[in-house]
Formats: C-alpha cells, sequence, structure tokens
C-alpha cells in the first residue's frame, strides 16, 4: 500500500516511510518459543528480509492479498525486491 501520512518507520531500517511512497506490510516470528511475533511497515528493499520464501514468492503473496495497487505498483516493488 501506500504510506496515508508519512508518520510510519520502517521496521527493519527504522527509516522513515514518506507519504505517497509503498510500504510493505511485514510480520516477524518470535524469535523464541513463547515469544510474541512484531507487525510493521517497511520499505520494500527492506521487506524482504522477513520473507521465508523467495523475493518472488513475497510479490506473489502481495498479488493476493493486496487491493488497490496497478500494475506498474507490482513492477515498482518488483523492481526494488528482486
Amino acid at each position: 500500500e501506500y504510506a496515508k501520512t508519512g508518520r510510519s518507520s520502517c521496521i527493519d531500517c527504522k527509516e522513515k516511510i514518506e507519504k505517497g511512497d509503498l510500504r510493505v506490510n511485514v510480520y516477524i516470528e518470535p524469535e523464541m518459543e513463547g515469544g510474541f511475533g512484531k507487525k510493521g511497515f517497511a520499505h520494500p528493499n527492506c521487506s524482504t528480509k522477513f520473507s521465508n520464501g523467495s523475493p518472488e514468492d513475497m510479490i506473489e503473496e502481495i498479488r493476493k492479498n493486496s487491493t488497490g495497487l496497478s500494475e506498474a505498483d507490482y513492477e515498482k516493488l518488483e523492481a526494488v525486491m528482486v
């Protein structure tokens, strides 16, 4: 999705995600048994660190679960994620 306000920070690099920039919602698995996972947004190029599969698999998941993105948006994501 596109950042609506510019107030969110990347869960990986901690830099702000500017208003209007593409961002990816990610989930970080708990490090230890009994721990808690963490959700947040990441820059597309930072988000691949949180995938259990390949960047291509992650893009397919984004295609399945995202609505409102154009083909050009998916091409932008592919350009920085693969």
